[in-house]
């Protein structure tokens, strides 16, 4: 797993750690967010890599164990 200190998220990859933590499908999360699946894809790709994950639940375990918030701060 990648340092703690050095793992950064683009604010579009942290919007799409909120959806996975809502277990939404990468459709959902493309139709929430008004981009395409394959956007969607990308950037789930991203942040597995940047996590050093290979699923759903590693990778948002991985995100709590770095401090990211798995929820939204919109009410």
């Amino acid at each position: 797993m990648p340092d703690l200190a050095v793992v950064q998220l683009s604010e579009r990859e942290r919007l799409v750690l909120i959806e996975l933590a809502r277990t939404a499908s990468h459709q959902e999360i493309a139709q929430t967010l008004v981009v395409s699946i394959n956007t969607v894809k990308t950037q789930v790709r991203s942040i597995y890599r940047k996590l050093g994950t290979r699923t759903r639940s590693e990778t948002l375990a991985a995100a709590l164990a770095h401090g990211f918030s798995l929820t939204s701060d919109a009410s």
